[in-house]
């Protein structure tokens, strides 16, 4: 039986995401989205942590607010904390465009449609 690790969702952006380079000079954005369901006292909000790469990380980067939509894989990392193990779930995106853009007054907005095909299709850089 084959296995699908693809997950798909709407969110709100938690903060501005975090834009770095890697060595080779590649981009990639860290961020954290809110995804909500219920009302009132009956909401649960559930925190994901995501990275995205190249033109879709360059684009994310000049938001500070807005409802994301992304694509990608679930990832788990662990890591070991005060002799604790520790684990969290993490998606690294395919896709992450924003739905409606609040951008900063320093940058302006890249339309998902101006972002090159080839960068989509690059592996993660590190």
């Amino acid at each position: 039986m084959p296995y699908e690790n693809n997950f798909i969702g709407v969110g709100n952006l938690a903060k501005r995401p975090e834009l770095k380079y890697s060595g080779s000079g590649k981009a990639y954005a860290k961020f954290t989205i809110a995804i909500s369901k219920g009302k009132d006292d009956q909401k649960k909000t559930m925190w994901l942590d995501c990275t995205c790469f190249g033109g879709w990380a360059e684009s994310l980067a000049n938001n500070e607010k807005g409802h994301v939509f992304v694509k990608g894989e679930l990832e788990q990392q662990n890591w070991e904390k005060e002799g604790q193990k520790r684990s969290k779930i993490c998606l690294v995106c395919q896709v992450a465009w924003v739905l409606d853009p609040r951008k900063s007054e320093k940058s302006d907005y890249v339309k998902p449609e101006d972002i090159p095909v080839d960068d989509l299709s690059d592996s993660i850089p590190f």
